[in-house]
């Protein structure tokens, strides 16, 4: 797959998942010298800080979501990226309802897990316990480092 230059990457409320694997993907494209970025953004809320545990798991993991607030997806947003990441399956079916038909192909991030996982779905940590941010952020990690190895 080509390198896009821009990536962008939903999932419901943008206060978890999302902001999280936008900010490791700006690292992992930084450490493999290559050029792109990544933008996030959610559905609903916007203006939202990133919950305690979701702050604490990713300081643990060298990235500060403290200043991070929501924002909800906009056509700009969709029309900027080259490539949409989305952590369920049905958020993909729900932006091409939203917006139609997309210029970006659209990536269910769970799709790319080198290990065998039941579902596609990247589970949402919100309102659970440290433990689950934990299982969510790995997995994430796992599956954007497959994404950086493919980018041409």
């Amino acid at each position: 797959m080509p390198a896009p230059a821009t990536v962008l990457i939903m999932c419901h409320g943008n206060i978890c998942r999302s902001p999280y694997a936008a900010h490791r993907l700006r690292e992992l494209l930084a450490r493999a010298g290559r050029a792109g970025t990544a933008e996030s953004a959610g559905f609903i809320g916007p203006d939202r800080p990133s919950p305690g545990n979701a702050i604490a798991t990713a300081a643990s993991r060298g990235i500060d979501l403290k200043p991070h607030r929501s924002r909800l997806v906009s056509k700009q947003l969709i029309d900027s990226a080259q490539l949409i990441v989305v952590m369920e399956a049905r958020q993909a079916d729900a932006l091409r309802l939203v917006f139609g038909r997309l210029n970006a192909p659209i990536l269910i991030l769970g799709d790319l897990d080198p290990r065998h996982v039941g579902t596609r779905t990247v589970r949402d940590p919100v309102l659970q316990s440290r433990a689950v941010f934990v299982e969510s952020y790995d997995r994430i990690d796992r599956c954007l480092e497959v994404l950086v190895e493919h980018l041409v």
